[in-house]
């Protein structure tokens, strides 16, 4: 059987370079995506708030105006661990990416031995020792290997690696959108529990005002046993509505210090302390459906896996063809270590090697057309997460808006449920009204505001859900430190 030569093996390879090209397997290409000019075109009439194309804030939660509340986000941005175990996958993801880009290039290895033999003794049978005497030996040399990238196998390969990197850093960024999002929806709702349990407290005075004069009438025989239950009735339902509210309030005060990192204790003294709660704004930046490809770290991730699968559908192609790599090697020998560096104690040489897929042709095919399928379906999903992004930001955009609505029309309802109630009281202390007139009065006022305190702290969790869905802030915060 005759060898190749090594000229021989090198020109036909490179002559079949020549034919398949540069890299096997397709180009990425960035998908189309079904997005409108602008968000809300079709929404109902927003009279309440504006949705302007402005780019969102970068750091939307200073927009709330609460410095405690940018204090806490900063703080969960660099102690949260979701966002800590993200970080380590970034940099797993980082090392992969290096030895994807180290492969396949030249490789150098370098070795130094020594042996020793006496006459008598055992000598390996390899042993070019014949001589009855003592005699050493030492051997010193380089080893080297370069892989031809000719049909773009590595190359495709970096190109994966390098996506898989990307989409680790936006599935990091992902992470602390969603990290960020909870601490400020939780802090909204303690903050509206708060309010609500002064409410609820500041009813249950008057409440008990009213009390305390009912019975002192039912003294004098100016009162039924009824009036008194019918006024007692809804200042108990109060009291046991407050440990529920409490619960509410140091529920919330924990979440918000596990997610920052810390125990769950570590920030109840802060939070504990009733604040006011941040105002849901009239006018919002949203930007433009197109800027929403570029911002939104799910829609950078998916589209990152899509790149990695197309460059992976390469590496499977590449495989197809023969593998070319060259080889070099040199030798010193010598008995004494000064006389390595000699021209005459040095054997050097050259090679080449092709190696050629035989009999696996089926087998290969079939992990093309397995890559093939994984790219398809990275497509996919990629359309379906921008779908599901402008759907969320479109609900978003309506759910804020219409919540903007019913909170100006409950306004209005606590403003004439305040009216009645006062004058009911009126009318019951002049002898005109009994006290059931006052007590439903009054409750419907409380329930009123009630449901404008729900619908206050609902517009902002539609809002802190709306800048979710537009994926802004992450470019505010550092993740890939």
């Amino acid at each position: 059987m005759k060898r190749a030569s090594t000229a021989g093996i090198v020109a036909a390879a490179l002559c079949a370079a020549a034919v398949a090209g540069c890299a096997a397997g397709p180009d990425y290409r960035k998908p189309d995506a079904p997005v409108t000019q602008r968000f809300g075109e079709k929404a109902p009439d927003q009279q309440a708030v504006s949705f302007t194309a402005e780019t969102p804030d970068r750091a939307w939660w200073d927009m709330l105006g609460d410095p405690l509340l940018s204090e806490l986000v900063t703080k969960a941005a660099a102690g949260n661990q979701k966002i800590a175990a993200a970080k380590a996958r970034i940099r797993e993801a980082r090392a992969l990416y290096d030895v994807a880009d180290g492969k396949g290039g030249l490789s150098v290895d370098a070795g130094i031995a020594g042996r020793h033999a006496e006459a008598g003794r055992s000598v390996p049978s390899s042993s070019s020792i014949t001589r009855d005497k003592a005699r050493g030996l030492i051997a010193a040399g380089f080893d080297a290997k370069w892989e031809l990238d000719l049909f773009g196998a590595n190359q495709r390969g970096v190109e994966a690696a390098s996506a898989r990197y990307e989409a680790s850093v936006d599935e990091a960024r992902g992470v602390l959108l969603s990290v960020v999002a909870e601490v400020a929806r939780n802090y909204v709702e303690l903050r509206g529990a708060q309010r609500r349990l002064a409410l609820v407290e500041e009813t249950m005075v008057l409440q008990q005002q009213a009390l305390e004069r009912t019975k002192a009438k039912f003294r004098s025989g100016l009162a039924l046993e009824y009036d008194v239950a019918t006024v007692e009735s809804p200042l108990q339902r109060n009291r046991a509505a407050v440990p529920a509210i409490r619960a509410q309030i140091q529920s919330a005060a924990h979440r918000i210090s596990v997610l920052t990192g810390d125990n769950p204790t570590a920030l109840l003294d802060r939070l504990l302390k009733a604040a006011p709660a941040p105002a849901a704004p009239d006018v919002v930046p949203v930007g433009l459906p197109a800027d929403l490809l570029a911002r939104r770290p799910d829609l950078r991730r998916t589209e990152q896996e899509l790149r990695a699968a197309t460059a992976e559908v390469g590496v499977a192609t590449a495989d197809l063809y023969p593998r070319v790599s060259l080889t070099g090697s040199l030798t010193s020998r010598a008995g004494r270590f000064t006389d390595l560096f000699l021209a005459s104690s040095g054997v050097w040489g050259l090679g080449a090697a092709l190696l050629v897929p035989l009999f696996e042709h089926g087998r290969l095919e079939a992990q093309v057309a397995a890559a093939g399928a994984r790219a398809d379906e990275a497509l996919a999903n990629h359309r379906q997460a921008v779908l599901t992004a402008l759907e969320e930001v479109e609900s978003s955009l309506v759910t804020y808006a219409q919540e903007q609505i019913r909170r100006r029309e409950l306004e209005r309802a606590v403003e004439q449920s305040r009216k009645a109630f006062h004058m009911a009281r009126d009318l019951h202390d002049r002898g005109v009204k009994d006290i059931l007139h006052v007590v439903v009065a009054q409750r419907t006022y409380s329930e009123n505001v009630e449901l404008l305190l729900a619908s206050e702290v609902a517009s902002m969790t539609h809002l802190i859900a709306l800048y979710k869905a537009l994926g802004g802030g992450w470019s505010a915060l550092d993740v890939t430190g």
